[in-house]
Protein backbone atom coordinates (compact mmCIF):
# COMPACT_ATOMS: atom_id res chain seq x y z
CA UNK A 1 0.00 0.00 0.00
CA UNK A 2 1.17 3.02 -0.90
CA UNK A 3 1.55 6.17 1.34
CA UNK A 4 -0.72 8.09 0.09
CA UNK A 5 -2.89 5.34 -0.76
CA UNK A 6 -2.77 4.28 3.36
CA UNK A 7 -3.95 8.30 4.36
CA UNK A 8 -7.42 7.53 2.63
CA UNK A 9 -7.40 4.10 3.78
CA UNK A 10 -6.61 4.52 7.27
CA UNK A 11 -10.19 6.66 7.64
CA UNK A 12 -12.30 4.33 5.95
CA UNK A 13 -11.20 1.25 8.67
CA UNK A 14 -11.66 3.33 10.90
CA UNK A 15 -14.86 4.37 10.22
CA UNK A 16 -15.53 0.35 9.40
CA UNK A 17 -14.58 -0.32 12.64
CA UNK A 18 -16.99 2.10 14.70
CA UNK A 19 -19.82 0.72 12.29
CA UNK A 20 -19.09 -3.08 13.81
CA UNK A 21 -18.84 -1.99 16.97
CA UNK A 22 -22.41 -0.15 16.75
CA UNK A 23 -23.67 -3.08 15.00
CA UNK A 24 -22.89 -5.73 17.41
CA UNK A 25 -23.99 -3.78 20.14
CA UNK A 26 -20.75 -3.73 21.86
CA UNK A 27 -20.60 0.18 21.85
CA UNK A 28 -22.85 3.28 21.59
CA UNK A 29 -21.54 5.32 18.04
CA UNK A 30 -20.21 8.77 20.73
CA UNK A 31 -18.18 6.12 21.99
CA UNK A 32 -17.18 3.89 19.15
CA UNK A 33 -15.91 6.68 17.52
CA UNK A 34 -13.88 7.56 20.43
CA UNK A 35 -12.82 3.65 21.14
CA UNK A 36 -12.02 3.43 17.05
CA UNK A 37 -9.43 6.75 17.58
CA UNK A 38 -7.70 5.72 20.49
CA UNK A 39 -7.20 1.93 19.37
CA UNK A 40 -5.79 2.78 15.87
CA UNK A 41 -3.84 5.26 17.80
CA UNK A 42 -1.97 2.63 19.98
CA UNK A 43 -2.06 -0.37 17.28
CA UNK A 44 -0.42 1.76 14.76
CA UNK A 45 1.74 4.65 16.75
CA UNK A 46 4.30 5.11 13.52
CA UNK A 47 1.62 5.06 11.22
CA UNK A 48 2.09 2.63 8.22
CA UNK A 49 5.86 2.68 9.49
CA UNK A 50 4.72 0.85 12.71
CA UNK A 51 7.37 -2.47 13.14
CA UNK A 52 5.26 -5.34 12.64
CA UNK A 53 2.49 -4.10 10.82
CA UNK A 54 1.62 -5.10 7.03
CA UNK A 55 -0.67 -2.90 5.03
CA UNK A 56 -1.47 -4.46 1.17
CA UNK A 57 -3.67 -3.21 -1.91
CA UNK A 58 -5.43 -6.73 -3.06
CA UNK A 59 -5.83 -6.00 -7.06
CA UNK A 60 -7.03 -8.76 -9.66
CA UNK A 61 -7.64 -8.02 -13.42
CA UNK A 62 -5.56 -4.99 -13.35
CA UNK A 63 -8.32 -3.53 -10.64
CA UNK A 64 -8.21 -2.81 -6.70
CA UNK A 65 -10.54 -4.87 -5.39
CA UNK A 66 -9.76 -4.55 -1.76
CA UNK A 67 -7.53 -4.27 0.88
CA UNK A 68 -5.46 -6.00 3.67
CA UNK A 69 -3.99 -5.13 7.30
CA UNK A 70 -2.31 -7.86 9.53
CA UNK A 71 0.54 -7.75 12.00
CA UNK A 72 3.40 -10.71 12.55
CA UNK A 73 4.42 -11.32 16.29
CA UNK A 74 6.00 -13.90 17.92
CA UNK A 75 8.83 -16.70 17.72
CA UNK A 76 9.08 -20.06 16.60
CA UNK A 77 6.21 -22.56 16.85
CA UNK A 78 4.06 -19.43 18.39
CA UNK A 79 4.48 -16.46 15.87
CA UNK A 80 1.17 -15.28 14.44
CA UNK A 81 0.06 -13.59 11.77
CA UNK A 82 -3.21 -11.68 13.20
CA UNK A 83 -5.62 -9.87 10.50
CA UNK A 84 -7.19 -6.85 11.44
CA UNK A 85 -8.72 -5.50 8.69
CA UNK A 86 -9.73 -7.21 5.05
CA UNK A 87 -11.85 -6.18 2.83
CA UNK A 88 -13.00 -6.19 -0.78
CA UNK A 89 -15.08 -3.86 -2.01
CA UNK A 90 -18.34 -3.55 -2.82
CA UNK A 91 -18.06 -3.67 -6.58
CA UNK A 92 -16.23 -6.58 -6.21
CA UNK A 93 -18.15 -8.99 -3.78
CA UNK A 94 -19.55 -12.11 -4.82
CA UNK A 95 -16.63 -13.42 -6.77
CA UNK A 96 -14.53 -15.47 -5.00
CA UNK A 97 -12.03 -12.76 -4.18
CA UNK A 98 -12.49 -12.87 -0.10
CA UNK A 99 -11.58 -16.16 -0.36
CA UNK A 100 -8.19 -15.55 -3.01
CA UNK A 101 -7.28 -12.56 -0.52
CA UNK A 102 -7.28 -14.85 2.29
CA UNK A 103 -5.36 -17.50 0.38
CA UNK A 104 -3.21 -14.70 -0.68
CA UNK A 105 -3.00 -13.28 2.97
CA UNK A 106 -1.96 -16.91 4.43
CA UNK A 107 0.83 -17.26 1.46
CA UNK A 108 2.26 -13.71 2.64
CA UNK A 109 2.30 -14.62 6.42
CA UNK A 110 3.86 -18.17 5.87
CA UNK A 111 6.81 -15.84 3.80
CA UNK A 112 6.57 -13.61 6.84
CA UNK A 113 7.44 -16.69 9.43
CA UNK A 114 4.06 -16.99 10.77
CA UNK A 115 2.69 -19.85 12.27
CA UNK A 116 -1.10 -19.49 12.57
CA UNK A 117 -3.29 -16.82 11.53
CA UNK A 118 -6.14 -15.27 13.51
CA UNK A 119 -8.56 -13.12 13.22
CA UNK A 120 -11.84 -11.88 15.22
CA UNK A 121 -14.32 -11.56 13.47
CA UNK A 122 -18.15 -9.49 14.96
CA UNK A 123 -20.77 -12.01 15.25
CA UNK A 124 -23.14 -10.26 12.88
CA UNK A 125 -21.27 -11.17 10.23
CA UNK A 126 -22.34 -13.81 9.02
CA UNK A 127 -20.83 -13.95 5.83
CA UNK A 128 -17.31 -13.61 6.74
CA UNK A 129 -17.91 -16.66 9.51
CA UNK A 130 -18.97 -18.63 6.91
CA UNK A 131 -16.15 -17.51 4.35
CA UNK A 132 -13.27 -18.65 7.41
CA UNK A 133 -15.04 -21.82 8.04
CA UNK A 134 -14.96 -22.88 4.54
CA UNK A 135 -11.24 -22.12 4.95
CA UNK A 136 -10.82 -24.12 7.78
CA UNK A 137 -10.18 -21.44 10.24
CA UNK A 138 -12.05 -22.95 13.79
CA UNK A 139 -13.43 -20.46 16.86
CA UNK A 140 -10.99 -20.51 19.49
CA UNK A 141 -12.94 -18.04 21.81
CA UNK A 142 -16.60 -16.22 21.35
CA UNK A 143 -18.08 -13.26 23.32
CA UNK A 144 -21.39 -13.47 24.16
CA UNK A 145 -23.53 -10.18 25.59
CA UNK A 146 -26.86 -9.56 27.27
CA UNK A 147 -28.58 -6.68 29.20
CA UNK A 148 -29.31 -8.05 32.26
CA UNK A 149 -32.71 -6.91 32.56
CA UNK A 150 -33.42 -9.04 29.37
CA UNK A 151 -31.81 -12.12 30.69
CA UNK A 152 -34.21 -11.76 33.95
CA UNK A 153 -33.79 -12.93 37.66
CA UNK A 154 -31.88 -16.18 37.82
CA UNK A 155 -34.79 -18.87 40.05
CA UNK A 156 -33.60 -19.72 43.21
CA UNK A 157 -30.48 -22.02 43.48
CA UNK A 158 -31.14 -24.25 46.64
CA UNK A 159 -28.92 -26.03 48.55
CA UNK A 160 -26.00 -26.88 45.72
CA UNK A 161 -25.58 -22.91 45.53
CA UNK A 162 -22.94 -20.99 43.94
CA UNK A 163 -21.06 -18.42 45.69
CA UNK A 164 -18.54 -16.10 44.30
CA UNK A 165 -16.10 -14.07 46.08
CA UNK A 166 -13.80 -11.40 44.82
CA UNK A 167 -9.95 -11.03 44.52
CA UNK A 168 -8.75 -7.73 43.46
CA UNK A 169 -4.89 -9.52 42.57
CA UNK A 170 -5.14 -9.09 38.73
CA UNK A 171 -3.74 -6.52 36.63
CA UNK A 172 -5.03 -3.66 35.22
CA UNK A 173 -7.20 -3.08 38.38
CA UNK A 174 -9.15 -5.99 37.01
CA UNK A 175 -11.03 -8.02 39.55
CA UNK A 176 -11.17 -12.18 39.92
CA UNK A 177 -14.30 -13.62 40.54
CA UNK A 178 -13.75 -17.10 42.05
CA UNK A 179 -16.89 -19.49 42.03
CA UNK A 180 -17.19 -22.13 44.66
CA UNK A 181 -20.19 -24.66 45.32
CA UNK A 182 -19.81 -27.08 48.77
CA UNK A 183 -16.33 -25.41 49.31
CA UNK A 184 -15.12 -26.26 46.13
CA UNK A 185 -13.58 -24.18 43.13
CA UNK A 186 -15.92 -24.93 40.05
CA UNK A 187 -15.04 -21.75 38.31
CA UNK A 188 -13.40 -18.19 37.34
CA UNK A 189 -13.40 -15.85 35.54
CA UNK A 190 -11.30 -12.24 35.20
CA UNK A 191 -14.29 -9.11 35.58
CA UNK A 192 -13.50 -5.59 34.29
CA UNK A 193 -15.92 -2.77 34.92
CA UNK A 194 -16.53 0.06 32.20
CA UNK A 195 -18.79 2.93 32.58
CA UNK A 196 -20.62 4.25 29.66
CA UNK A 197 -22.75 6.44 28.57
CA UNK A 198 -25.83 4.21 29.38
CA UNK A 199 -24.69 2.58 32.92
CA UNK A 200 -22.31 -0.04 33.74
CA UNK A 201 -20.77 -2.47 32.00
CA UNK A 202 -18.80 -5.77 33.33
CA UNK A 203 -16.46 -7.26 30.28
CA UNK A 204 -15.75 -11.37 31.79
CA UNK A 205 -12.59 -12.48 30.28
CA UNK A 206 -10.63 -16.20 30.87
CA UNK A 207 -14.38 -17.64 31.70
CA UNK A 208 -13.73 -21.07 32.63
CA UNK A 209 -15.77 -23.59 34.84
CA UNK A 210 -14.54 -27.23 36.01
CA UNK A 211 -17.58 -28.92 35.46
CA UNK A 212 -20.12 -28.72 32.77
CA UNK A 213 -22.67 -29.09 34.76
CA UNK A 214 -22.13 -26.65 37.32
CA UNK A 215 -21.93 -23.90 34.25
CA UNK A 216 -25.84 -22.90 34.82
CA UNK A 217 -25.26 -22.04 38.53
CA UNK A 218 -22.15 -20.31 38.18
CA UNK A 219 -23.68 -17.70 34.76
CA UNK A 220 -26.59 -17.54 37.25
CA UNK A 221 -24.06 -16.21 39.74
CA UNK A 222 -21.90 -13.98 38.01
CA UNK A 223 -25.65 -12.38 36.72
CA UNK A 224 -26.71 -12.11 40.62
CA UNK A 225 -23.15 -10.34 41.36
CA UNK A 226 -23.79 -7.83 38.28
CA UNK A 227 -27.84 -6.70 39.46
CA UNK A 228 -25.79 -5.64 43.12
CA UNK A 229 -23.55 -3.94 41.52
CA UNK A 230 -26.07 -1.99 39.74
CA UNK A 231 -24.52 -3.40 36.35
CA UNK A 232 -27.04 -3.00 33.01
CA UNK A 233 -25.10 -5.69 30.93
CA UNK A 234 -22.26 -8.43 30.65
CA UNK A 235 -20.24 -9.39 27.80
CA UNK A 236 -18.60 -12.96 28.82
CA UNK A 237 -15.89 -14.25 26.80
CA UNK A 238 -16.02 -18.34 26.96
CA UNK A 239 -14.08 -21.12 25.27
CA UNK A 240 -15.69 -24.08 25.68
CA UNK A 241 -18.47 -25.23 23.83
CA UNK A 242 -20.70 -26.13 26.92
CA UNK A 243 -20.08 -22.88 28.85
CA UNK A 244 -20.99 -21.07 25.48
CA UNK A 245 -24.24 -23.07 25.09
CA UNK A 246 -25.69 -22.49 28.59
CA UNK A 247 -25.39 -18.61 27.89
CA UNK A 248 -26.92 -18.91 25.29
CA UNK A 249 -29.85 -20.94 26.73
CA UNK A 250 -29.62 -17.76 29.00
CA UNK A 251 -30.47 -15.16 26.51
CA UNK A 252 -26.53 -13.85 25.61
CA UNK A 253 -25.89 -13.30 21.89
CA UNK A 254 -22.88 -13.82 20.12
CA UNK A 255 -20.93 -10.31 19.15
CA UNK A 256 -17.92 -11.11 17.84
CA UNK A 257 -15.02 -14.67 17.84
CA UNK A 258 -11.85 -15.28 17.85
CA UNK A 259 -10.69 -17.92 14.80
CA UNK A 260 -7.17 -19.69 13.97
CA UNK A 261 -5.68 -21.59 11.82
CA UNK A 262 -2.55 -23.40 11.72
CA UNK A 263 -0.52 -22.58 8.50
Amino acid sequence: MSADRFVDWTEHSRRGFVDQQVRSGALPPSEAEAYASQQLTALLPQGRSTRGHHFWTVHADGDEVGTLWLRVRGDGADREAYVFDVEVAPGFRGRGLGRATMRAAEDASRGLGARWMRLNVFGHNTPAIGLYDGLGYRTVAAVLASSLDRIGEPSDQGPSEVRLSVRRDAPDDDEIWVAERGGVEVGALRMRAQRRSNGLHLDGRDFFVTRVDAAPRVVAAVERLSRDRGVVSLALSVTEPGLRHVCEQRGYVLTAQLMQKRL
